[in-house]
């Protein structure tokens, strides 16, 4: 996507703004989004599809005495436009008043991200993502011949444009690309499955090679797996663990949710929640991060917060909407259409490596991987663990099988002991590993 292009979806964005002022709105913004999408899926050791797909779509939000009325439609000539200004003010006059909505944001100056777009990810050819499938297929089954991968492979490059009637003007433009892979072995009576992925912004960024084969070592690894006794026994959790842990502390922070009573964290801000070796930022303002930009969803600028510090919480996720409501600050983590979203999290580090604090467990538990996620409101979780090790001695002992561990999020956050030193990193995003000094197993 060039810059002319860009320009082509903000003229399609400050027309529609400049429709809307003319109705009997408070105020109305409007987002112009445009892509092209490549996105291929492997099943069982081959490419099962393929698409590619390119659209551009305006979303509209409009407000009148603060009832919303929402309305979104592919574009593709002026007439679109106007229909969809119409549209959305005869939805917003029969909307209920809301008194806790004030405003949507204002002009503030924004500072320019660098390297969210990649002009290869952008003109990049379908037989390329094709190539780097059948590679990963190929290394998996060097690996294993046993093994079954299935997964995705996928380029995206956008450009977006957002206006509102306050006067807030934000275009840009991004390109992404991944690689997620699952693979399952089963051998003499076993089952061993493994899960990786990589993902960047900047194609210079991106590793698919290799890939397949490490996916194909987790399964491998997987095998021989076994029950365990019950207990309470230290947890550690590997920095894909820690990276799902992390984000679901950050999920939690939603204000609205809050608000609404719907969280855990619920009349926690400015409390001791968690332990003091944890330290949680939230960084939108890393060149080539993940989940980095100029601006919000509602085009607030972006900035830097601590959401945790030494364990206490300092903030809330906010946009306008909740902002308001509670006379607290914008924290810019509106998602485009008005919801919440943490961006790069960032955790404080420790001092020692993952390597030397599994090496002090006498006896516990490690996850590599896990779809972790408690009961929002309580926070209290039961969790099979699907990619976990027995910890023995110091060392990585066998896999587990038909193992769950089981309490609240709180306590888990209190009783974490350490942050390793060293990490994973995708762009934007720091993973280290998490030591919890204990958790009840359930197991045979």
């Amino acid at each position: 996507m060039q810059n002319d292009e860009l320009n082509s979806i903000g003229k399609y964005a400050l027309k529609a703004r400049d429709l809307l002022k003319k109705k009997a709105l408070d105020q109305a913004e409007v987002i112009v989004f445009e892509s092209r999408d490549i996105h291929i899926k492997i099943e069982k050791n081959r490419i099962f599809s393929s698409n590619l797909r390119s659209t551009r779509s305006i979303s509209i939000r409009a407000f009148l005495k603060g009832g919303m009325g929402r309305y979104s439609t592919t574009v593709g000539r002026d007439k679109d436009i106007e229909e969809a200004v119409e549209r959305v003010s005869l939805i917003t006059r029969s909307v209920q008043s809301d008194p806790d909505f004030r405003s949507l944001p204002y002009p503030s100056e924004m500072r320019k991200i660098e390297n969210l777009f990649d002009p290869e990810i952008a003109s990049i050819e379908k037989d390329k993502i094709f190539s780097w499938a059948t590679c990963a297929i190929e290394e998996a089954l060097n690996r294993d011949p046993n093994i079954m991968l299935s997964g995705s492979v996928a380029s995206s490059s956008a450009g977006y444009f957002l206006a509102n009637t306050n006067g807030v003007e934000a275009g840009e433009k991004s390109t992404h690309i991944s690689m997620h892979l699952f693979g399952v072995i089963r051998r003499k009576g076993e089952t061993g499955s493994g899960f990786d992925f990589d993902e960047a912004v900047m194609l210079k960024d991106f590793s698919p090679g290799g890939l397949g084969g490490r996916v194909a070592n987790k399964a491998i690894k997987q095998l021989g797996a076994r029950r365990i006794n019950g207990g309470r026994l230290p947890v550690i959790f590997g920095p894909l663990a820690s990276e799902v842990v992390l984000g679901f502390l950050a999920g939690a922070c939603n204000a609205e949710d809050v608000q609404r009573r719907r969280s855990f964290l619920c009349g926690m801000k400015g409390k001791k929640i968690a332990s003091e070796v944890l330290t949680l930022f939230d960084d939108p303002l890393i060149p080539a991060g993940l989940n980095s930009s100029a601006f919000d969803g509602e085009g607030t600028p972006h900035k830097k917060i601590t959401i945790l510090e030494k364990g206490v919480l300092k903030t809330y996720l906010h946009n306008s909407y909740t902002s308001h409501k509670s006379g607290e600050e914008n924290t810019a983590h509106a998602t485009f259409g008005g919801g919440i979203s943490p961006t790069n999290l960032i955790p404080e580090l420790g001092k020692r490596t993952e390597e030397e604090i599994i090496k002090e467990v006498k006896e516990g538990i490690y996850i590599d991987s896990t779809s972790f996620s408690p009961d929002p409101v309580s926070g209290d979780f039961s969790q099979v663990i699907d990619f976990g090790f027995k910890i023995e001695n110091g060392r990585l002992s066998f896999p587990l099988k038909d193992v769950m561990i089981g309490g609240n999020f709180l306590q888990l956050l209190r009783d974490i002991e350490e942050v390793s030193s060293d990490y994973r990193e995708e762009p934007g995003s720091i993973m280290p590993t998490l030591k919890v000094r204990e958790i009840s197993v359930s197991g045979d």
